[in-house]
């Protein structure tokens, strides 16, 4: 095991490497760190570093462009780490995404991509015409990691990310946890099957309602999409009835009953064994768990508490997924996977911050999956970024849960 000394050297010395991997490459390219590798703190030096050359260069100021998810990131979470690392950020426009569009961005020194997966195809091709002028900024991108092609219409945007933006320098989440970088971990995966006895699932119209039981409206819904595929292969117009079919399925399953009656058991022994965070698929599902709720609907009351300790479990949707650090969860619930592999990294990266007082914390995060499910599907591609040797399977009735958990 790693000391507190040598996690914190492999850290400065990681961060160090990236940040010179990126001017080694004319001052353009991207750094993919697992969560808690120091990716801010390589930003923060990035400013400092174009700081110094612009004012050596040119005896001016620098002009620079941060863009960041939320707002939150924007207002509080970027200033408070400058101010930790006594960083200015005089001359730097903090925005977020939804603004990126209205920015001129030929007239900075500097742009950084906070969660660069965020950036659009339009916001791309702007990108592009910056890079290919005769002066252009230095230009930094963040993230744990490198989208995928996740649709058929986002193929442009993954390789004009992958072109623009290249890897100059990767930490995996495994390697991170080699480093001392984050905490090491275990994950048990609880396989839920649909329920194919109690008929509890509303379906029919309004005027012709019947119950049937969920492997048989998930199966309705399979056919439902399997139907929409083919008219959309002969008419590109019923593409939109396509994805409107899967996002059905999808809320579904986000929804099952049986699900929440297998998640509420593992919250109620979970949130006895330490601080516990709580990934759900929908604010329904939330919102039925607990009070104790931090997603886009709620107020941040209960995030703030969960921060202060004043309360030991955390429950939340999406709102976590990216930039925010959290107060020493030990334990994470994940009860829902998504069709997003990078989704389950970044929530899987919320819990294993590294502990520099306690070198022998190992998180552990359980995650429910529904089994001959699209679920399952989404979970094997997730897990392709994790270690198999940190993952136990599990059905929920061999061995019992009591035992599992």
């Amino acid at each position: 095991m790693l000391t507190a000394e040598q996690a914190l050297q492999n850290k400065i010395r990681v961060q160090q490497e990236a940040l010179n991997a990126v001017f080694d490459n004319m001052g353009v390219g991207c750094f993919e760190g697992a969560t808690g590798t120091g990716k801010t703190k390589v930003a923060l030096d990035f400013i400092e570093t174009v700081r110094r050359i612009i004012l050596t260069a040119e005896q001016r100021e620098v002009i620079g462009l941060l863009v960041v998810p939320t707002e939150e990131l924007r207002d509080s979470d970027w200033p408070e780490e400058a101010a930790k690392w006594n960083v200015s950020l005089e001359g730097v426009k903090c925005i977020c995404y939804n603004s990126l569009s209205k920015q001129q961005l030929y007239k900075y020194d500097f742009i950084i991509y906070d969660e660069c997966h965020r950036i659009t195809t339009p916001n791309l091709r702007l990108l592009e015409g910056v890079l290919t002028a005769v002066k252009r900024p230095y230009i930094l991108g963040l993230t744990a990691t490198k989208p995928e092609v996740e649709y058929p219409d986002d193929t442009e945007r993954v390789f004009l990310l992958n072109s623009l933006l290249p890897t100059v320098y990767r930490v995996t989440v495994d390697e991170a946890v080699d480093l001392g970088l984050v905490a090491d971990f275990e994950i048990s995966v609880l396989y839920h099957v649909l329920d194919s006895v109690n008929k509890n699932i509303k379906a029919g119209t309004a005027k012709n309602p019947f119950y049937q039981t969920e492997a048989a409206a998930y199966s309705f819904r399979t056919k439902s999409i399997q139907k929409a595929t083919i008219l959309a292969k002969n008419d590109p117009k019923q593409e939109k009835l396509k994805m409107i079919q899967i996002s059905k399925r999808a809320q579904f399953l986000y929804n099952l009953p049986s699900k929440f009656r297998l998640a509420k058991e593992c919250f109620n022994k979970l949130q006895t064994q330490g601080r516990l965070v709580v990934f759900c698929g929908s604010i329904n599902f939330a919102n039925n768990l607990s009070l104790n709720v931090y997603h886009s609907e709620s107020s941040d009351e209960y995030l703030k508490k969960f921060q202060n300790s004043e309360i030991d479990h955390l429950v939340t949707v999406k709102a976590l997924n990216e930039g925010k650090n959290l107060t020493d969860p030990d334990i994470g619930l994940i009860t829902q996977v998504s069709s997003i592999p990078r989704d389950i990294v970044q929530r899987i990266g919320r819990l294993i911050r590294i502990r520099y007082n306690q070198m022998d914390f190992k998180a552990r995060i359980v995650i429910i999956v529904t089994k001959d499910t699209a679920d399952e599907k989404w979970f094997n591609q997730a897990i392709k970024h994790f270690d198999t040797k940190r993952i136990k399977l599990f059905s929920v009735n061999v061995p019992p849960l009591k035992v599992i958990l």
